[in-house]
């Protein structure tokens, strides 16, 4: 696997005041994104195991807290994980790392691993908020490029990635090699 690569300390936050401070309009109050800090990590795994319970594959990818919590914590130090918030109250996540591609270690790709948005702050700007942050910290991080995934029933139309500037180069498709559902013990079929 490609060594990650970080170009800014964790303390340092690479998202310019005009993008942390997304103005949403005049009936909602402004939007804010910063990196998140240990004291997220509680609400963060809250918002991963619903990110987890909504995701459409057979088995639960959330395994355990204490493998999440590590993740988290090499996530807040060495790579970027995000919050947007609201007059203190936390909205919703953007993560993601940088590394070389695997056909060309000398182009650095960001790679986003989830973006969430909480259910009762949806439609509220925060989405757009969290993905201009990541990307101004992929540019920081020196990435020649950005990729985005979407779950197959994420509410997340490709359009709206594309008027950031992306475009569709791949689709990603999922088959369960093994009949156990590791979320529940129970057992799935392949064909459903």
């Amino acid at each position: 696997m490609p060594r990650c690569v970080n170009r800014h300390s964790h303390n340092e936050l690479a998202i310019p005041a005009r993008l942390r401070r997304a103005d949403s309009g005049p009936i909602l109050s402004r939007v804010d994104v910063r990196r998140a800090t240990l004291d997220d990590v509680p609400w963060l795994l809250g918002e991963l195991r619903e990110f987890a319970a909504h995701y459409p594959l057979p088995v639960s990818l959330f395994g355990s807290d204490a493998h999440a919590t590590a993740l988290l914590e090499t996530l807040i130090a060495d790579q970027f994980l995000a919050i947007a918030e609201r007059n203190g109250g936390r909205m919703g996540l953007i993560a993601g790392i940088v590394g070389p591609h695997p056909f060309n270690p000398d182009l650095l790709v960001a790679s986003e691993l989830w973006w969430w948005v909480s259910a009762v702050h949806r439609g509220s700007r925060a989405g757009y908020a969290l993905l201009a942050a990541f990307h101004e910290w992929a540019a920081a991080s020196g990435a020649h490029l950005a990729t985005m995934t979407l779950a197959a029933n994420s509410a997340v139309e490709a359009a709206a990635l594309e008027r950031f500037g992306y475009r569709e180069t791949e689709r990603a498709f999922t088959m369960a090699l093994t009949p156990t559902d590791l979320s529940t013990g129970g057992t799935f079929d392949n064909t459903t």
